[in-house]
């Protein structure tokens, strides 16, 4: 050890001042002694071995811990790309696949399609609110009165210059529109009854439909269905049936058959829970659910007496027309024909092509009759396969000028030998979810629908099942 300088203290209080010694305790070593030392030292750092647990040269940061920490609950669950890369029919199939895991109304009815047809397009399958893929409407004229048209039974030919188009559910019976204060006898007649009340027409195919109601009279009362052709004339009484009053429910089975294209209901006007549909089985009440979607014609198609009319593409087809007969050239052969009168139709007939096709004309006064052309006291009205030409046999005249007059206004309804084609306004018309009607005022309806997914499945499995049995 070595000894620093003497240094001299100040004691205070003390008399006298003393030297003494500072000691300088810092050990300088070297060689072994150096590396004693440093061992020593880190002795005294050195961690002490825990039982169970080691070393280790994985360094685990802060870093890392933090990340760990964040991972939340759940995080080890495996999850699995289910994404396929596709194309064809497999594409079609992972589509539908993801339509349905998506519940993509819209893209799942596009996968399920199927069409009706008839005066009512009636389907059961319907997708809620998706607009109809296709609705095409027939455009046939209407003919006033019955039997065989003649000089003495002259039933006018009436065109459109437009289409309703009306779209309801599994009940086609609207209230709103039912004529209070009358009723409808056995034989058709109209007649005054302040407790009764009866339906506008209502546009049915032939099969079997049922009518149910609640009535609220004190007592039972008389239901009449009468049937009608297409030009609203009346036919026949269909059916009639008695349903108890105070409240009582019941339900009249309806055949509709033959030329009937619509019917009438009479019924009591105090009647609730009102519904007429499709089946020989009542269901539960349903209000009436229908929209009416009105098209109008262009100005320059005029007056159609025949065509078709695309309501969803707005296409109007004319494919008919009609000629005043008073208007047109006459010649008369009577000497070797037998009172047989001819003429030229306009350049854009459609000739008949055979003998058969010969009575492809509608007149408001004659019959269309093919034999007209060849056949001797055979009346009527009838066209020629090889050429724009149009007879009429009529005994009751011999002269042409007389035969003319007595042609003014009278209608013939043609074919065109070149449909004209018009440009209308689209239409979206939507489906129903289940039942859905749809008719037209101007003829048959055609429709391809986008189905429910669920009731299409089990529409075509029952199909399936019932044509195996």
């Amino acid at each position: 050890m070595a000894n620093k300088p003497l240094q001299s203290i100040k004691f205070p209080d003390l008399p006298d001042t003393y030297t003494v010694p500072v000691v300088d305790n810092t050990l300088a070593v070297s060689g072994a002694a150096a590396d004693a030392k440093q061992t020593g030292d880190s002795l005294a750092d050195k961690v002490d071995k825990v039982s169970g647990k080691g070393l280790s040269t994985n360094d685990y940061t802060a870093g890392e811990k933090t990340k760990l920490a964040g991972i939340e609950t759940g995080a080890t669950k495996t999850i699995i790309d289910r994404t396929l890369t596709v194309t064809g029919n497999a594409a079609d199939a992972k589509a539908v696949g993801d339509a349905i895991a998506s519940e993509d109304k819209k893209a799942l009815a596009a996968f399920a399609t199927d069409t009706a047809t008839g005066a009512v397009a009636s389907f059961a399958d319907g997708a809620d609110n998706i607009p109809m893929k296709d609705v095409l409407v027939h455009i046939d004229p209407v003919q006033a009165g019955s039997g065989d048209p003649s000089p003495d039974n002259v039933r006018p030919i009436t065109g459109w210059t437009g289409a309703k188009v009306t779209r309801c559910g599994k009940n086609l019976f609207d209230v709103s529109v039912c004529t209070n204060g009358y009723y409808i006898s056995t034989t058709g007649d109209i007649s005054p009854d302040a407790t009764s009340m009866y339906s506008d027409l209502i546009s049915v195919n032939n099969g079997i439909y049922v009518f149910s109601m609640t009535n609220n009279d004190s007592v039972g009362r008389t239901i009449r269905i009468h049937g009608y052709d297409a030009n609203g004339d009346w036919i026949e009484q269909v059916v009639t049936g008695n349903i108890a009053g105070n409240g009582q429910s019941g339900s009249i089975s309806i055949n509709i058959s033959g030329s009937v294209t619509f019917i009438r209901v009479s019924l009591p006007n105090d009647a609730t829970n009102i519904q007429l549909e499709l089946g020989s089985t009542a269901t539960a009440y349903e209000p009436y659910s229908g929209q009416t979607y009105s098209i109008t014609f262009p100005t320059e198609a005029g007056t159609v007496y025949g065509g078709t009319l695309d309501v969803t593409k707005g296409e109007l087809v004319v494919d008919r027309a009609m000629v005043d007969l008073g208007t047109m050239t006459w010649n008369y052969s009577g000497e070797d024909s037998n009172h047989r009168f001819s003429a030229n139709m306009p350049p854009n007939y459609k000739r008949p092509g055979s003998a058969a096709g010969r009575a492809n004309i509608v007149c408001s006064s004659y019959a269309s009759n093919p034999d007209v052309v060849s056949v001797v006291n055979a009346l009527g009205i009838s066209g020629y396969q090889n050429s724009n030409g149009i007879f009429v046999r009529d005994l009751a005249y011999s002269d042409v000028s007389t035969f003319i007059t007595a042609m003014s206004g009278v209608q013939c309804v043609y074919p065109l030998a070149t449909p004209i084609t018009y440009t209308l306004t689209p239409q979206e018309i939507t489906s129903l979810l289940g039942a859905n009607n749809l008719w037209a005022d101007t003829g048959d309806t055609e429709v391809e629908y986008r189905a429910d997914a669920k009731l299409y499945i089990t529409k075509k499995i029952t199909e399936a099942v019932s044509a195996l049995s």
